[in-house]
C-alpha cells in the first residue's frame, strides 16, 4: 500500500503543472495552443512548464493514475523553505478583508473584471462557460503589502472547488506568479486538496501585470453549504525562471463563499454500477451533478480483474435533457483525483450548466491495462541488459548527467497514437536493487526527476528519461511499471441516472 500511495502522488501531481503564457491579441490562439499541447505531442514531449514541476513520462500506479488517460505527467520538486517577507504574515495587521460585490452578473457573459480572464480559460470548460454564460460573479477585492499587491477580480464555486481569479502586480512590474494558494477555516486548517491546486497565469508586459485563476479542489467543511466565509492564504513568487521560487510576499483576506445548494444533485447507489471493459470492471459508487462540473466516484474491481488498469480511453458523459443529447469530456483541471476509501473521482465539465439531467450515462472507447504479472521492469545498468519487461523490443542505457546523477534512458515500441493519447512508459518513484534495498530516483536542483518522453529516437520508438543517483548499485534494478502503451479498444457503457 505504500508503493500505491506514492505512486498515486506523482500522477496527481501531474494534474498540477502550472502554466504561463503571453497575453495580448494573440492570447485567445496561444490559450488553445497550449490546451493542444496539453493534451497531445507538444506535452508529450516535455514542453516547458513555469512552476514546481517539469514534464516527464514516469510516473507509477495507483488509484490516482489507473483511469487518469490523457494526465499530465509531472514530477514536482521538493516544496521550498520559506524565507523573506513571508516570514511575518498578514496576520499581524497588514491584511486588508475583502468584501465581494453582492450583486452577482446578471446578463449572460463577464463583467469588466473578468474580460481579461475569456482567452486564459480556453483550455477549461467548466470556467469558460461559467464566464460565457455569467455564472462567475464579479469581486473588486485589492491586498496591498510592500508595493506588492494582489487583486481578486471574480469567484465561482460549487460544492466541490473554489475558483478565483485574480491579478498580480510586483512593485518593480517583474512577472510573479501565485503561489500555494490555500483556504482557512476559522481554525486555521486547510480547506483545500493541496496536491490538485493549479494555476493558470498570463503575464501581460504592457501593464506589467500577471492575470491568473486557479480552482481550489475543496475538502471537509469546505463543502458545506452552510459555510459562508474563508481565509485565503497565498504568496507571490517570481514568474521569471523554473529556478526562482523565492517568495516575495504573502497575502492573507477573507473571502465569501456562497453556495446554491439547490442547483445540486447527489445520486449514492445502494449497489455500484458496473462497467466492463477489456475484460475489466470498476465499480461506480455516486456521482455528483453541479451546474459547473460532474464528478463520478469509482472502485476499481481488484477481486474480478487480471489486468492494472492505467486509464480509460475516450471517457464520456452522455446527458440527455428535455429530449437533446449532451457529450461531457473530462475537465482539464483536475479530471481525476483520489478519493476516500480507495475510491477515485473522475471529473467531467458541464459546460452547459445543465441542472437536473433526465439521464446520465457513462461511456468510453477502451482502456489501457496491463497484466498484472507484467508490472515488474528488471534491468541491469551495468551491462545494458534488460532481463524482465512487459514486451520485447526494449533496450535501456545509462549515461553521466551531471549533479552526481546519471540519465537511465529506456526505449520502448510507441506508436503515434500511443503517444498522443499519453499511452507511454511511466515508470515508479522507488525501485530495489539486487539486494532488495529500496531506493529513490535521483532529483536535479529543480526537483525534477527525469527529462521527459522523446519520440524522436526512431519511427515507432519512444524514450523514457529518469534519474538515478550515480551510486554503484548491486545489480538488477527493478522497477514497477506504472504506464504502459496496452491501449485495449471496445466501446462500453452503464446509465447511471
Amino acid at each position: 500500500m505504500e508503493h500505491r500511495r506514492e505512486e498515486d502522488l506523482l500522477r496527481q501531481d501531474g494534474e498540477t503543472v502550472r502554466r504561463m503564457q503571453p497575453k495580448g491579441a494573440g492570447g485567445a490562439a496561444e490559450a488553445q495552443r497550449a490546451a493542444a499541447i496539453r493534451r497531445g505531442l507538444e506535452r508529450a514531449r516535455g514542453a516547458d512548464r513555469r512552476g514546481r514541476a517539469l514534464v516527464f513520462g514516469g510516473a507509477g500506479a495507483g488509484a490516482a493514475a489507473l483511469l487518469a488517460a490523457g494526465a499530465i505527467l509531472a514530477y514536482t520538486g521538493p516544496a521550498q523553505p520559506v524565507s523573506g517577507p513571508e516570514a511575518s504574515t498578514a496576520a499581524a495587521g497588514n491584511a486588508v478583508r475583502a468584501q465581494t460585490a453582492t450583486n452577482p452578473q446578471t446578463e449572460a457573459g463577464p463583467g469588466a473584471l473578468l474580460e481579461p480572464f475569456v482567452s486564459l480559460t480556453a483550455q477549461d470548460e467548466a470556467i469558460q462557460s461559467a464566464l460565457a454564460r455569467g455564472g462567475v460573479e464579479e469581486m473588486d477585492v485589492s491586498i496591498e503589502r510592500d508595493g506588492y499587491s494582489l487583486g481578486l477580480r471574480g469567484m465561482v464555486r460549487d460544492s466541490q472547488s473554489l475558483t478565483l481569479f485574480y491579478t498580480l502586480k510586483a512593485p518593480n512590474g517583474e512577472q510573479l506568479s501565485l503561489d500555494a494558494p490555500d483556504l482557512l477555516d476559522a481554525a486555521g486548517a486547510s480547506m483545500v486538496r493541496a496536491d490538485y491546486v493549479n494555476p493558470y497565469e498570463s503575464y501581460d508586459s504592457s501593464d506589467r501585470m500577471t492575470y491568473g485563476y486557479v480552482s481550489l479542489p475543496l475538502v471537509g467543511g469546505a463543502m458545506d453549504a452552510e459555510l459562508t466565509e474563508g481565509r485565503l492564504r497565498a504568496y507571490a513568487v517570481s514568474g521569471q525562471s523554473e529556478a526562482a521560487k523565492n517568495r516575495l510576499q504573502t497575502f492573507e483576506t477573507s473571502v465569501w463563499l456562497p453556495l446554491n445548494a439547490s442547483e445540486e444533485q447527489e445520486v449514492v447507489y445502494s449497489e455500484p454500477k458496473k462497467l466492463t471493459v477489456g475484460g475489466q470492471r470498476i465499480l461506480i459508487e455516486r456521482v455528483r451533478i453541479t451546474p459547473l462540473r460532474i464528478y463520478m466516484q469509482y472502485k476499481i474491481d481488484e477481486a474480478v480483474n487480471d489486468k492494472t488498469i492505467f486509464a480509460f480511453f475516450l471517457p464520456e458523459l452522455l446527458l440527455e435533457k428535455n429530449g437533446r443529447s449532451h457529450t461531457l469530456i473530462r475537465d482539464g483541471w483536475g479530471s481525476v483525483l483520489a478519493a476516500a476509501n480507495g475510491t477515485t473521482e473522475m471529473i467531467f465539465d458541464n459546460s452547459q450548466g445543465i441542472r437536473d439531467p433526465d439521464s446520465v450515462s457513462f461511456q468510453v472507447g477502451g482502456v489501457n491495462a496491463l497484466d498484472k504479472n507484467k508490472l515488474d521492469f528488471v534491468i541491469d545498468t551495468e551491462k545494458m541488459q534488460v532481463l524482465k519487461a512487459p514486451e520485447d523490443g526494449i533496450t535501456v542505457s545509462v549515461s553521466p548527467a551531471g549533479e552526481g546523477l546519471r540519465t537511465l534512458q529506456v526505449d520502448y515500441p510507441l506508436e503515434a497514437e500511443d503517444l498522443i493519447g499519453q499511452r507511454e512508459l511511466m515508470l515508479g518513484l522507488y525501485f530495489t536493487d539486487g539486494e532488495g534495498v529500496k531506493h529513490k530516483l535521483g532529483a536535479d536542483k529543480n526537483g525534477a526527476l527525469g527529462k521527459g518522453v522523446d519520440a524522436q529516437s526512431a519511427p515507432g520508438t519512444g524514450s523514457s528519461k529518469i534519474y538515478l543517483e550515480d551510486e554503484d548499485y548491486p545489480q538488477p534494478l527493478t522497477f514497477k511499471i506504472g504506464s504502459y502503451p496496452a491501449l485495449i479498444r471496445e466501446e462500453a457503457s452503464v446509465r447511471l441516472k
